[in-house]
């Protein structure tokens, strides 16, 4: 009797940790089952790092997604970045053309 309990829950959480590593087995889908949200009649998936779902429609009964807080404020961190890159090129190749043609003036001056 207690060598089958035992080869129960090895196959338990055996199908536990498939699922957690593929998201579903065998019916079992552990990233619905715990972080979905049910709105209405509808059952929105638990979303990633990048999006997640809410509930929306004029009586809340629709799945909707959003792009999460911290991605949008990476995003453009990401382009300010790049537009100060931009404007500190743009400078020093200003700078660099403005030093040669004041160069190239004091040698046809002297």
């Amino acid at each position: 009797m207690l060598p089958n309990v035992l080869s129960i829950l090895k196959l338990q959480s055996f199908t536990l940790l498939l699922a957690c590593l593929y998201g579903t087995v065998n019916g079992i889908g552990v990233d619905n089952d715990l972080s979905s949200k049910i709105c209405g009649n509808q059952i929105c998936n638990g979303g990633n790092a990048i999006f997640y779902w809410s509930c929306c429609g004029s009586y809340y009964n629709e799945c909707c997604w959003h792009v999460q807080s911290w991605f949008i404020v990476f995003l453009l961190l990401i382009i300010l970045c790049l537009l100060l890159f931009c404007a500190f090129i743009a400078f020093i190749c200003r700078f660099s053309a403005e030093t040669r043609i004041k160069n190239r003036r004091r040698g046809a001056d002297v």
